[in-house]
């Protein structure tokens, strides 16, 4: 019986200090938003989707986005494509 209780206080220790952690990629956390989720999940253009499920898939931004347009707005997704970080004050959307 002690060596569950135990076992109990170290499971709920370690998911406490997981839950704590932050993501090294970057990518934000969207919760339940589907909209979100949705935007995320749409391949960006010129990019083969039945080729794209054998390929290593990262986040960021896909294309590029006009500099000299301030009004631009960027697209963030999953892509076996490059992608690049998304830059604090530009905008992006879905599709």
């Amino acid at each position: 019986m002690l060596g569950v209780i135990i076992l109990g206080v170290v499971m709920v220790v370690i998911a406490i200090g997981a839950g704590g952690r932050r993501f090294s990629s970057g990518m934000p956390i969207v919760g339940s938003c589907s909209a979100a989720i949705s935007a995320m999940c749409h391949a960006p253009d010129g990019e083969a989707r039945h080729d794209a499920i054998y390929m290593p898939l990262k986040w960021g931004v896909t294309g590029t986005v006009d500099d000299k347009n301030p009004s631009a707005v960027g697209h963030c997704a999953f892509s076996s494509l490059e992608v690049s970080q998304p830059e604090e004050g530009k905008l992006y959307a879905g599709l």
